[in-house]
């Protein structure tokens, strides 16, 4: 074989290396934005960063009360909000948000509406550094708004980058997101939701005299979530596998980035006089043992509340034993994602219209710089009771 035969064919094979790749990538579309889709239907959550800010912006409605979270938020339904804050609602939340999701959105409410109060939920799971939603943020409405924050490492002229690489499909970044999402679909393709995942996450509901309709449905159906959601049994053998399942693997935050981001969010509702509520979303009891079981994961519990203290000058705690009042199916779809009456529940304690016969105490604790040390006392109980 010559030199030109060897070269013709290794430039062969790299093109059509190239090509298997992007077409690979094309075919998962882990952006959700202009590949076929096949198996990440669900994942990737672009859809919720192009439509939500387009739905806003083409109501044109003069909302006043924002509602900016994960999935978990979806459930706050701004007809029951309205009922409590007398604000007409919005309920902007963005599947498997980030802190960068969350800076591009109060940036553009800001920039498109005038609001008065907005409610900005937080997951555990947000504080890990490894977290990140940039790329999916990418090519969507959300884009501008968050890179006057963070510099989205776009190519430009002054930067001698090649665009196409940056901007397209057609990079790791893409490759990398495009093979997690066929691992995440090979591992759940065939799971569905049984009355044995059911039954493990959701004893058997204690009778409740302000039991609604919706709640009585939900007991009697079977919910389709992915049950990778559920805390089963198996308790300690398996956590290590719920730690990647809920973004928990290798936990680590990063405490100057953390402040730095929401400090971004604080000075803008600050400067544009916007009433901020910061709340830290519950979890129900197996999952919160489940955390606490982890001495690192249990650290770094404790240090999400510390941080959030010295960056607000108040937040409501959720996360906390006080979630043990609340069991089964009347309260949970899954361990992380409450039903209506909690979500009411929940905002009436965020808006200081609680509904007294239903509130445990500490659900919901109103955490302040001045309150931290005695609250982070008294949940040293809660770690105790917890790993017994």
């Amino acid at each position: 074989m010559n030199a030109k035969t060897f070269l013709i064919r290794l430039i062969t094979l790299i093109f059509l290396g190239c090509l298997s790749i992007y077409i690979f990538v094309m075919f998962v579309d882990p952006y959700q934005i202009k590949g076929l889709n096949l198996v990440n239907k669900h994942a990737g959550g672009h859809s919720d960063r192009i439509m939500k800010p387009l739905i806003l912006e083409e109501m044109g409605d003069d909302f006043k009360m924002f509602i900016i979270g994960s999935s978990r938020t979806e459930i706050f339904v701004p007809s029951m909000v309205e009922q409590i804050s007398r604000q007409k609602t919005y309920n902007y939340s963005l599947v498997n948000a980030s802190l960068e999701d969350y800076i591009a959105a109060v940036n553009h409410i800001l920039h498109v509406q005038n609001p008065k109060i907005i409610y900005l939920q937080l997951d555990f799971y947000t504080f890990n550094e490894t977290h990140s939603t940039r790329n999916t943020i990418l090519n969507t409405p959300l884009e501008k708004y968050l890179g006057q924050y963070i510099d989205l490492k776009r190519a430009t002229k002054s930067n001698n980058e090649l665009v196409f690489f940056n901007t397209t499909y057609f990079s790791l970044a893409a490759f990398i997101d495009a093979y997690k999402s066929v691992k995440l679909y090979l591992i759940n393709r065939n799971k569905e939701v049984s009355p044995i995942n059911v039954s493990a996450q959701a004893p058997t509901v204690t009778p409740h005299k302000d039991e609604t309709s919706l709640s009585r449905d939900m007991k009697n159906k079977n919910v389709e979530v992915p049950d990778y959601y559920f805390i089963s049994d198996c308790k300690k053998n398996c956590t290590d596998r719920y730690r990647e399942q809920y973004k928990y693997y290798n936990y680590h935050i990063n405490e100057p980035l953390v402040t730095k981001l929401l400090g971004f969010i604080k000075k803008m509702t600050d400067e544009n006089q916007v009433k901020l509520i910061i709340a830290l979303s519950p979890m129900n009891k197996e999952h919160l043992e489940m955390v606490l079981s982890d001495q690192k994961l249990t650290k770094n519990w404790f240090r999400v509340k510390e941080i959030l203290s010295h960056i607000f000058p108040s937040y409501n705690d959720f996360n906390n034993c006080s979630v043990n009042a609340f069991r089964g199916q009347l309260y949970w779809i899954d361990s992380v994602h409450m039903t209506r009456k909690m979500s009411k529940i929940m905002m009436s304690v965020a808006l200081n219209q609680p509904l007294i016969n239903e509130i445990p105490e500490n659900f919901g604790f109103k955490v302040t710089p001045k309150r931290l040390n005695n609250y982070l006392l008294n949940l040293n109980n809660c770690v105790i009771n917890a790993g017994k």
